[in-house]
């Protein structure tokens, strides 16, 4: 059976904001204000599953599909396992049938089932449910990251300064820092903010995570005068090297009309192809779908490869050699330091004597030579 689910007023407003995206230079607050206030998944998963009657079940999966992303089954799992939604979440099971086991009494309760290898299961004659709505609200994400990919420009951008960007998140914590530095790594400055990331992590939809907060972050740090219009911001993630060519490196570019590039650690499209060929200490491949070059493969002789590519105002090339002069580990050094300086505030937040983890947005400035 295919239960119907009407969708609700932000889902009706979401469906409508991603059809037309404004100017360029209107994008940001239109992403903060209209965008970002309702990307609730939470929300979304409990909308569909209070359709779910008493002894009716449905899957992770079902449910992932019917928000318009089949990727999505595990964040579903995770906000289920987190207590964020008020649903009735024991009726979400595996596609095969098997239950959780946080699951168990509650379901036992309403059902009839059978302990199968030492878990439970719902009964074979028992049809898990299909779901169904107007407007899945990740194809309207998908409208939005095409209709951003339109503005994404590559130029021969000439950066004079680098900008490492990473989120450290842990339970409801989350700070961001965006570490820049000179192209040779001298003179780093730091920039650190606390805030909260409104998705689970989604495979192929980072920026709906991670944006909300880094947006803000790189606002103040550009009008504090941190962050300048020659700046490169590198990104924890991907550029175009990314299933839609349109990863968070673009999505940032796009939104705040910088030079942008990301440094993946996991290629999610692609081949490594060709030879490696040697440069500044690092061992470089090409990075293909068919003919198209989307990135590069970079290693040291002791790191696994990492892979680089564009985003917005900038070529492969020049963002590899801006790089390649503070590149002396895994990653290029403002991301390394992003990622070390945001997990110290982090853990700095967690471990203070008030105990109190929500507290006011933090900006940090801390100067360092390196």
């Amino acid at each position: 059976m295919v239960i119907e689910v009407e969708p609700d007023g932000d889902m009706e407003r979401l469906d409508t904001l991603s059809r037309d995206l404004p100017a360029r230079d209107s994008l940001q607050p239109y992403l903060r204000d209209e965008i970002f206030p309702l990307l609730d998944m939470a929300r979304w998963v409990d909308l569909l599953i209070s359709y779910l009657d008493t002894g009716h079940v449905v899957s992770f999966s079902s449910i992932a599909r019917s928000l318009g992303e089949p990727r999505a089954a595990r964040a579903v799992g995770e906000l289920a396992a987190s207590g964020a939604l008020r649903g009735p979440t024991h009726r979400i099971i595996y596609a095969d049938g098997r239950v959780p086991d946080r699951s168990v009494i509650e379901l036992g309760a309403e059902l009839e089932l059978d302990e199968r290898g030492g878990s439970y299961h719902i009964s074979d004659d028992l049809t898990l449910e299909d779901i169904k709505v107007a407007s899945p609200p990740f194809e309207q994400l998908r409208n939005i990251q095409a209709s951003m990919d339109h503005l994404l420009v590559e130029e021969q951008g000439r950066p004079a300064s680098l900008c490492g960007i990473d989120i450290s998140s842990k339970d409801d914590l989350n700070v961001v820092c965006l570490s820049v530095s000179g192209l040779d790594g001298d003179d780093i400055e730091h920039h650190c903010k606390q805030g909260s990331l409104p998705m689970p992590y989604v495979s192929g939809y980072l920026f709906y995570r991670e944006g909300p907060l880094i947006l803000p972050a790189l606002d103040e740090a550009v009008k504090e005068g941190m962050v300048k219009e020659d700046t490169l911001l590198v990104l924890d993630g991907n550029g175009i090297l990314h299933p839609r060519r349109s990863g968070i490196a673009c999505q940032v570019g796009v939104a705040v009309d910088m030079m942008t590039c990301g440094v993946a650690k996991r290629l999610q499209v692609g081949k490594v192809e060709g030879n490696e060929r040697e440069t500044a200490g690092h061992r470089i491949s090409d990075v293909r779908d068919g003919d198209d070059l989307l990135g590069f493969a970079v290693r040291t002789s002791r790191s696994k490869p990492v892979y680089l590519s564009r985003g917005n105002r900038m070529t492969l090339d020049h963002a590899l050699e801006s790089l390649l002069p503070s590149w002396h580990h895994k990653v290029p050094l403002p991301t390394r330091s992003a990622h070390e300086r945001s997990n110290e505030v982090r853990r700095a937040i967690s471990e203070s004597p008030s105990g109190d983890l929500q507290v006011p947005p933090l900006v940090l400035h801390v100067a360092v030579n390196r």
